[in-house]
């Protein structure tokens, strides 16, 4: 059996070729027996599986050669096996050289323990209880965190799309009114300067008659610039507008950004420290179980030695009396 460890019984299926159907077969059932069997060294599909193995291993050599040359270390369950039975030995040694006013102290202490163990296991289901309603309340709460977290991330979005399309409407309204503005002043020059020939042309030719005229004129044409002096004013302060209109937008923006970070960082801190409980408990919850499976197994095997002692010392003393009775006769 030593030759059977973890690495064979986990490559049962591919092995069946080299083992044989009925053997590997036998080596699942093994697996499987102990996957269920736990701690249980009395588990009764286990020895039957153990000894099916034991079967198949005295009647066909070629097998155990087989074995032998894939491994060379002795199997981790022959190992248990034996480390159990050495415990199960000293604590049989243990037993025998134990008087009856320690076996009644250390019964005491037993059930004292039992009692603890009991309290303790009641206290343990208490406490999981407590700890199912409240991850229930932080999975509510996480749950509500992540729709307040996909809200913003949305309102962002839209906020985002909505900022890209002003700027993107601004840009070509900008571009636009450039356009329009420079044709306009371009065809207004062309217009002006036309005009402006015209006038020096009449200037000319009636300066030295009407000085008036060439006053009238000269108002006029002071006219036409102050006018599109004043829309150039006004352009420049329609654009000034939109231009802080456009950075507000964008604090705002880094604002909810900013904020949606800290809101993350914080989801993060309450993750790890939630994770960080959850490994200390599984550790202590770990230990509790395997200390009350080592106890039961303990108060079992002392149960049985001490069935056995008992039954013989009764035989002992019943064949001394028969003894005395014989030589009495």
């Amino acid at each position: 059996m030593s030759l059977i460890n973890k690495g064979v019984l986990d490559a049962a299926e591919k092995l069946q070729d080299v083992l044989g159907d009925l053997f590997t077969q036998a080596l699942i059932d093994h697996r499987t027996a102990i996957a269920t069997c736990g701690d249980n060294v009395a588990h009764v599909p286990l020895k039957n599986s153990t000894l099916r193995l034991l079967k198949l291993l005295k009647g066909s050599p070629n097998i155990q050669l087989k074995l032998q040359e894939m491994q060379t270390d002795p199997s981790a369950a022959f190992v248990a096996h034996f480390s159990l039975m050495e415990k199960l030995r000293k604590v049989t040694y243990s037993k025998m050289v134990t008087t009856v006013e320690e076996e009644e102290s250390q019964k005491t202490h037993f059930e004292e323990v039992l009692k603890r163990e009991e309290k303790a296991d009641k206290e343990k289901h208490s406490l999981e209880q407590q700890l199912r309603v409240e991850r229930d309340e932080r999975s509510k709460q996480m749950s509500l965190v992540t729709e307040m977290e996909q809200r913003a991330q949305e309102d962002v979005e839209s906020i985002e799309q909505a900022s890209k399309q002003d700027r993107d409407i601004l840009e070509r309204e900008v571009t636009e009114t450039k356009a329009l503005d420079s044709k306009h002043f371009e065809q207004d020059q062309t217009m002006l300067n036309s005009e402006l020939q015209k006038l020096k042309t009449e200037l000319i030719k009636v300066e030295e008659k009407n000085r008036d005229s060439e006053a009238t004129l000269r108002k006029k044409k002071n006219k036409s610039e102050q006018e599109v002096s004043n829309w150039l004013t006004e352009y420049d302060k329609d654009m000034t507008s939109k231009k802080d209109s456009y950075e507000e937008e964008l604090a705002v923006f880094n604002q909810v950004k900013k904020q949606m970070e800290e809101y993350k960082e914080h989801c993060d801190e309450l993750v790890k420290e939630r994770e960080a409980y959850e490994a200390v408990q599984n550790e202590i919850a770990q230990k509790k179980a395997a200390a009350a499976v080592l106890l039961a197994m303990e108060n079992k095997a002392a149960l049985y030695i001490q069935g056995k002692w008992r039954a013989h010392n009764e035989k002992t003393k019943a064949s001394k009396k028969k003894a005395k009775k014989g030589k009495k006769k």
